[in-house]
């Protein structure tokens, strides 16, 4: 159930609408009792959530543990949750960080592989409020720029409070893996945005602060989820903006997301229920796989053949399409 379609004051700010659960019940809520911390994740199985790993820290250092985390589901609003019968509550069993997970004190917001599975103590209750989203098994180059939508609990305007602020909202938008300003995005960020999906900023400008974790879902299935905002002051010259406040309702802050297909084999080796994808998920991994298997090929041709390169040779190839 839409809210309110209108496109009123509030909603020119930030460019969604105002929704119920049952629009889009795959969305939950992860609270972490130790630091404070909230992020935005997605039902994947009853069981399962998706989110980003920094989601987990604090700053640099890791403040929560799967018994400091509530999962809630099924939430219209983050005010008077006990009012709202179609909140559901869990606490994590178990967490599974990406094992090659890193963050820099210079970068602390775009990490290399942000991504984490939270195994709930117990299974969520389906629902028309509360069901899980398949997780997409495609490359996101057969089809560059694609409509989509994204739903969280992000802030309306961080220049100031909004009582829409706690209110689940939605985001129709267009994402594409040819990124405005990518040469200078790799400059400033490296060969992480091989893997970033970015917005259209002419459409829908997206989330806005608080919305991290969210999932980017295309066509009924998961395909990425919401890193962060970067502001520019001129796309047009791809100059930055440097400043503490990002400003989400602009046109020219890019909305950037993790595209899940390089990370389905590690899903799917976590939890086999989860498709692996296809083999070749995107330039960025299928670079690193022929890179390593060149290096390792020319071991083989140079060294002694003995079983034991060939089976370091072949353990190597079985963890890259695990980890990559």
């Amino acid at each position: 159930m839409v809210l309110n379609t209108n496109v009123t004051e509030v909603q020119r700010i930030f460019s969604g609408a105002l929704v119920h659960p049952e629009i889009v019940p795959y969305v939950t809520v992860i609270l972490g009792n130790n630091t404070g911390s909230f992020c935005t994740g997605s039902l994947i199985a009853l069981d399962l959530v998706l989110t980003l790993a920094r989601c987990l820290y604090n700053g640099l250092h890791q403040g929560e543990f799967s018994d400091s985390l509530t999962v809630l589901s099924g939430v219209t609003t983050l005010t008077n949750l006990t009012a709202q019968t179609a909140v559901q509550k869990r606490y994590v069993s178990s967490i599974s960080i990406h094992p090659n997970f890193n963050v820099s004190a210079s970068d602390p917001s775009f990490g290399y592989n942000d991504i984490v599975i939270l195994l709930m103590n117990e299974p969520f209750k389906e629902t028309d409020s509360v069901k899980p989203t398949p997780v997409g098994d495609i490359d996101w180059t057969v089809n560059s720029d694609v409509k989509c939508k994204m739903a969280g609990y992000d802030a309306v305007n961080p220049l100031s409070f909004s009582p829409e602020d706690d209110h689940l909202k939605l985001h129709e938008v267009v994402a594409t893996r040819k990124c405005d300003c990518r040469q200078s995005l790799i400059t400033h960020f490296g060969h992480r945005v091989d893997r970033w999906i970015c917005l259209r900023p002419e459409e829908d400008p997206g989330p806005c602060v608080g919305g991290a974790g969210a999932g980017l879902v295309c066509d009924g299935k998961l395909l990425a989820l919401n890193v962060g905002i970067i502001p520019f002051s001129d796309l047009s010259q791809c100059i930055f903006r440097h400043t503490p406040i990002v400003s989400c309702e602009s046109k020219y802050s890019l909305a950037i997301f993790l595209d899940l297909c390089p990370y389905l084999r590690w899903i799917h080796f976590n939890y086999r229920d989860i498709s692996a994808g296809p083999v070749n998920c995107s330039k960025a991994s299928s670079f690193y796989s022929s890179l390593t298997t060149i290096v390792f090929a020319a071991f083989l041709l140079v060294g002694v053949q003995c079983n034991y390169l060939k089976s370091l040779y072949l353990i190597w190839n079985i963890l890259l399409k695990i980890w990559v």
